[in-house]
């Protein structure tokens, strides 16, 4: 029964602030409507079980999506651009003072200009 929680963890990692809690309640409704057990202590152990699990799978597949995220940025040549917002933002609110017009915007947005 727990590989059936590491896969949802592992399949539906990508919206994990909704499928934890969604397993967990699921996972509770489904082992005492079967007759696995009832009472308070076991709803909130099954809970436990159930948050451990898919939070397992979760993290897998998070680190799985970052790290292939990074080899396929390297592959195509993107290189940190693709880290995170940080660097877009960094240009975009880059104002240019140098210029005879005065202040103005610079809108490099991520090129070597900025």
């Amino acid at each position: 029964m727990v590989p059936t929680l590491l896969l949802v963890g592992l399949v539906l990692g990508r919206w994990w602030q909704v499928v934890i809690p969604a397993a967990t309640i699921y996972w509770v409704v489904l082992l005492v409507a079967t007759g696995v057990g009832s009472g308070f202590a076991f709803g909130v152990s099954a809970a436990f079980v159930a948050v451990t699990n898919v939070t397992v799978g979760v993290l897998v597949f998070q680190a799985t999506r970052l790290a292939l995220r990074g080899v396929f940025a390297n592959q195509l040549g993107l290189g940190r651009r693709l880290a995170g917002p940080s660097t877009v933002s960094a240009c975009v609110a880059t104002f240019v003072a140098d210029d005879e017009r005065g202040p103005r915007l610079s809108m490099c947005l991520g090129s070597s200009s900025c």
